[in-house]
């Protein structure tokens, strides 16, 4: 059973691409997608990436790179833009030949590396012409804390709202859900905070966001995944890249605070082995229907949870913590990307990417499709104060080491609400500066749309 579909975008980025046939077999919402178009003179066929529907045979990856020099309201270029197109409720993404898009150069940027189309997996990154993948910042924000006072804790989403605008990435925010008096156990130095301050629950704060943002990426770093049960977690952020037309990303890691798991009933003993369970169960969860799955904590039989993930094989997972034996296996096993700890060094991190590198090999995996995400060191200026732009500085030595993104503490350079403004003004200059986006004042018009 087939949908044919006609539709033509018009004369976008000074160029036409006309979509001549769309077949969609509904089946399921299974099976292959087709697209034929035309770019120029040249005749391209492709895959699309469904809008929505169970895993087809074939998912293109989407190229999320900057067009540097020309760069849209929404945060997609006009050329991004262009070659995508929506008929009815199906959105999809052409794929395009070297040839066709060596017609189309932009500064500092390697086209005919940036829209790869694969069957199953995601999109490598682009390469600038350094030779290094595009840089992709991730800006750590506080959802927790004093930072905001009392009866404001909802601003939070018109920070995110400038983050996007500044040309950030990725926002990413962290997890307690109860707090004890016993924060000893803390491994890297004393508990920043009081132990009676707020932690809005990380999941709902980046499902706000989405409905606020429509661009940036929505991350955990990290949540505490053995304390939600799998089904549970697998619903929620299915549903959540759902809404926010797949830009959730979980990182995740297993906690360090006892009373937190005997809190919820768990034996915090067992947190690595559950978090091996959870995660593999919301993979079988996000790809099965009905899906089946035993461990030693997680277990269940025929059972359906809907919707999937618009993301191609489910939201991407970034494990955290130590690359240590049990840690590799995880990576290689269900996960998209490392978090190296707080203290990893530049060698913890260029060792550790290697070794990753090499073990998604020998598994049978891209290691081109492999996350790392990178702390920027906090520099200090003459005054003694934290410096934004030599600290963003640092970014290619983080990407050099093996980073694919490099994540920024905003808490370092603000500590009130007040000083959003000018520190998203200064970021959105000086991260041009380092990565080649797009000019701040295209960044700084967007922020006050």
């Amino acid at each position: 059973m087939g949908l044919n579909l006609e539709a033509d975008i018009g004369d976008e980025a000074n160029f036409n691409i006309g979509v001549n046939h769309v077949w969609y077999p509904i089946d399921g919402w299974g099976g292959e997608v087709r697209i034929e178009g035309q770019i120029g003179d040249t005749q391209h066929q492709a895959q699309p990436r469904p809008t929505f529907g169970r895993r087809s045979g074939g998912l293109l990856g989407e190229h999320r790179g900057r067009d540097p020099q020309r760069q849209g309201e929404q945060g997609r270029s006009p050329v991004r833009r262009a070659l995508h197109a929506r008929v009815g409720s199906f959105g999809f993404s052409l794929a395009h030949t070297s040839a066709a898009l060596e017609a189309f150069p932009e500064r500092g940027v390697d086209w005919t590396q940036s829209y790869p189309c694969a069957r199953v997996g995601r999109a490598a990154a682009p390469i600038d012409r350094r030779g290094l993948p595009l840089m992709r910042l991730t800006l750590s924000i506080p959802s927790f804390g004093p930072f905001f006072p009392d009866g404001r804790l909802h601003e939070i989403t018109d920070l995110a709202r400038s983050a996007e605008a500044a040309g950030v990435d990725t926002v990413i925010v962290p997890d307690h859900v109860v707090m004890s008096e016993n924060t000893q156990a803390y491994e890297w130095g004393p508990f920043p905070f009081p132990v009676d301050v707020p932690w809005l629950e990380p999941l709902t704060v980046l499902a706000a966001i989405a409905g606020a943002t429509t661009r940036v990426r929505l991350a955990t770093g990290i949540l505490i995944a053995p304390l939600r049960p799998a089904i549970v977690l697998a619903k929620t952020a299915a549903t959540l890249d759902v809404l926010s037309r797949g830009r959730l990303e979980l990182g995740v890691g297993v906690g360090w605070q006892r009373e937190e798991f005997a809190a919820a009933g768990l034996d915090f003993s067992e947190r690595a082995q559950r978090l091996d369970d959870t995660l593999a169960a919301c993979r079988v969860l996000w790809r099965d229907a009905p899906a089946s799955f035993a461990s030693p904590t997680v277990s269940f039989e025929k059972i359906w949870c809907e919707p999937c993930p618009v993301q191609a094989g489910g939201v991407p997972v970034w494990f955290s913590g130590t690359l240590h034996g049990r840690n590799l296996r995880r990576i290689v096993s269900w996960g998209d990307g490392w978090i190296p700890i707080m203290t990893a060094t530049r060698a913890d991190l260029a060792e550790g990417s290697a070794r990753l590198r090499e073990a998604f090999s020998a598994a049978g995996r891209d290691p081109g499709a492999l996350k790392v995400r990178g702390s920027l060191a906090v520099r200090t200026g003459a005054s003694g104060r934290p410096d934004l732009a030599g600290t963003l500085a640092g970014a290619p030595d983080l990407v050099r080491a093996g980073a694919t993104d490099v994540q920024l503490p905003l808490l370092a350079f603000v500590r009130r609400p007040e000083q959003l403004g000018d520190f998203f003004g200064a970021l959105a200059e000086q991260w041009a500066r380092v990565s080649g986006a797009a000019p701040a004042a295209a960044s700084a018009e967007r922020a006050g749309a």
